[in-house]
């Protein structure tokens, strides 16, 4: 397929280029603003048509070189090409775009946002398993960026330094399985502990039960690798293979003294500092006092319910998952934070309601989905400050013009940029009436 030459206007929101012609919007992957680039035509609809560079005639200055050799590749990162400069800036116009086009609301005070080193700060990865048909060794690795293939890793620059070499050891020991048609697919994390000491993760995902030898396999690369090595192939849950310390994994944060345990499938934010610098500036915004009563939504682990219950103000967690209930009920008890209760609850059904009582405040933490009926119901009770969390600005866009339309301003918002090197876009909002 022949190649057309293009000029780069802007950026669309997801990090593409936004070119015209023939009076078409063309998407362009891997383009930045001010380029001049030759392009293949990927799709082509009735309005748009969707293209990937192939070369670059004329470069932007804020073209770098991507520091991942796969990245051409890989699905996992599409923005090494843009300096850290531009993709801030790029994802905070995004953000105030969407809030300004879609809620109407313009925030009160724009706070620098939450940053961390642009590579080694992904402290939780998912890898895929892909199995020849024919004869053949599997491989490991991440999805490639426009299909289904598996492309091998042996490193990865954006995993901590902890875990960045792990990859090429968990293919090794996928490639020495004697059934490795039993594993879906493995799950990494690093656990830390109260004594500064970091631990790899691994969970296996199995869809069939693994034999002995497969189950020593694993044991033995976590003791060479000082890792704890879990497996799921029941329903009854996760087993360990093997812990290389007493303690269950966990995560810390520092400025509360406080460690949180997690076990498998749990939800863990990816970004360590930018974790430790939310959850701080979240405190900070918020200022939780003792005798208030904040209800914590999407509570998860208790990743802002347990800093409230530490600053002395009584908390109430609400998470759908019965299981992340437990454990951080768990959590707040190997705290030593009785203020901190936590129940299982269906934020999104339409029907939802708040807990009965007074609230001085809510916190919002949910999936890309949002809250749309939360939402309406905190409005309807016009409680007083809401701190929200967002993973997806277009439906903190839609929520906020709820807000809005109760009667709450948009005091603070703050850009958090957990996945450096990609277009995801996270925020820190605070609503008040």
């Amino acid at each position: 397929m022949s190649h057309i030459r293009l000029t780069i206007e802007s950026l669309s929101h997801e990090g593409r280029g936004i070119a015209r012609h023939h009076g078409k919007t063309c998407f362009v992957s891997g383009a930045l603003p001010g380029e001049t680039v030759e392009a293949k035509l990927l799709h082509r609809k009735a309005r748009l048509e969707e293209y990937e560079t192939v070369s670059v005639v004329v470069p932007s200055p804020d073209r770098i070189t991507a520091p991942c050799a796969l990245y051409d590749r890989c699905g996992g990162c599409d923005l090494q090409h843009l300096d850290m400069g531009g993709q801030l800036a790029h994802k905070q116009v995004t953000l105030l775009e969407l809030l300004h086009r879609q809620a109407g609301v313009q925030p009160e005070c724009i706070e620098l946002p939450v940053t961390s080193a642009p590579l080694g700060y992904r402290r939780r990865a998912r890898f895929a398993v892909w199995l020849p048909k024919r004869e053949g060794k599997p491989v490991l690795g991440f999805r490639e960026r426009r299909g289904n293939k598996v492309i091998a890793v042996e490193t990865c620059p954006v995993l901590e330094p902890a875990l960045a070499h792990l990859p090429a050891a968990l293919a090794k020991a996928v490639a020495a399985m004697a059934l490795p048609q039993a594993l879906g697919h493995v799950e990494l994390s690093l656990s830390e502990s109260t004594a500064n000491h970091d631990s790899p993760v691994v969970l296996l995902r199995t869809v069939a039960a693994m034999p002995e030898a497969d189950r020593r396999l694993w044991q033995l690369l976590a003791q060479s690798e000082k890792s704890y090595v879990f497996v799921q192939d029941t329903a009854d849950g996760f087993e360990c293979l093997h812990a290389p310390v007493q303690e269950a994994p966990g995560y810390c944060l520092p400025d509360f003294q406080l460690r949180i345990g997690y076990s498998g499938g749990d939800f863990l934010q990816a970004n360590r500092v930018v974790n430790r610098e939310l959850v701080k500036t979240a405190m900070a915004w918020l200022q939780p006092k003792p005798g208030e009563r904040i209800l914590d939504a999407f509570s998860g682990l208790g990743n802002f319910s347990l800093p409230m219950a530490r600053l002395g103000a009584d908390i109430l967690g609400l998470e759908v998952s019965a299981a992340m209930v437990a454990q951080a009920e768990e959590n707040a008890l190997g705290n030593g934070l009785a203020n901190a209760a936590f129940d299982v609850a269906d934020l999104q059904a339409e029907d939802v309601r708040l807990p009965k009582g007074q609230w001085d405040a809510v916190v919002l933490d949910p999936p890309r989905t949002g809250a749309q009926a939360l939402t309406q119901a905190i409005g309807k009770q016009k409680i007083p400050r809401v701190l929200y969390v967002s993973c997806n600005p277009a439906t903190l866009a839609r929520d906020a013009r709820l807000f809005a339309e109760k009667g709450y301003t948009l005091d603070r918002l703050a850009l958090v940029d957990m996945f450096p090197q990609t277009a995801h876009i996270e925020a820190l909002a605070l609503f008040c009436r």
